[in-house]
């Protein structure tokens, strides 16, 4: 909350006497341990879609000896490698190297590309498979989401029911990529008020259910 409080003139002390509250803001926050792309999509704003496997002719990079190349789609075969200026085919184990599941391919030192700088354009030609991706922070509106928590109190065996109608995400932190243990991601953000709760005696924000154990 945000108060504004008054302090008596009366006494002395300048105790405080009245307090209003100008503002109530409620957060939440969770660990989930549970990684997929339609989560992540909450935390960092951004979409979730699955790609179709195609083939891809002729994708333009520019090639030079002791570098990497990143081609467009990863779970590729088929692979094959021609210079754009006179269509010479790359030959591989001589030419280049290729990392057929993450899609990458590095021009080694014996290549036959032209390597003054900048290098020499390829045309690179592959089959890839259907994969699914996640674009990240493609929209600058919060995600708004209903939660609902299941919970089990270890303690006693009673149950804990929680629900926020209206959670508006903020951006997803404490993502790590390479873990020891389990990985996980912290999630948080703001308790909107639902309005179309219009009882007084109900909250717009958040509430809580007590289950006894009936085992």
């Amino acid at each position: 909350i945000t108060k504004f409080e008054h302090k008596e003139s009366m006494t002395g002390e300048r105790a405080v006497d009245l307090t209003i509250i100008q503002e109530r803001n409620a957060t939440f926050s969770f660990t989930a341990e549970s990684l997929k792309l339609d989560l992540l999509a909450l935390g960092l704003y951004g979409t979730k879609s699955s790609v179709t496997g195609a083939a891809v002719v002729a994708e333009v990079h520019l090639a030079r000896r002791g570098y990497a190349i990143p081609l467009l789609h990863p779970i590729i075969s088929a692979l094959t490698i021609t210079t754009v200026a006179g269509a010479t085919p790359l030959v591989e184990g001589t030419d280049f190297d290729a990392d057929y599941e993450f899609g990458l391919i590095y021009i080694k030192s014996t290549s036959t590309v032209v390597d003054p700088d900048p290098g020499e354009n390829v045309n690179v030609n592959y089959t890839y498979a259907a994969y699914d991706k996640l674009e990240a922070f493609t929209t600058g509106t919060p995600p708004e989401r209903y939660l609902r928590f299941e919970g089990l109190n270890t303690i006693d065996g009673s149950g804990r029911l929680l629900e926020i109608p209206r959670a508006a995400f903020d951006p997803l932190t404490g993502l790590e990529f390479i873990n020891e243990e389990v990985g996980s991601g912290e999630f948080g953000g703001t308790m909107l008020p639902d309005l179309l709760v219009t009882n007084p005696a109900l909250s717009k924000y958040f509430k809580e259910r007590r289950i006894p154990d009936t085992t």
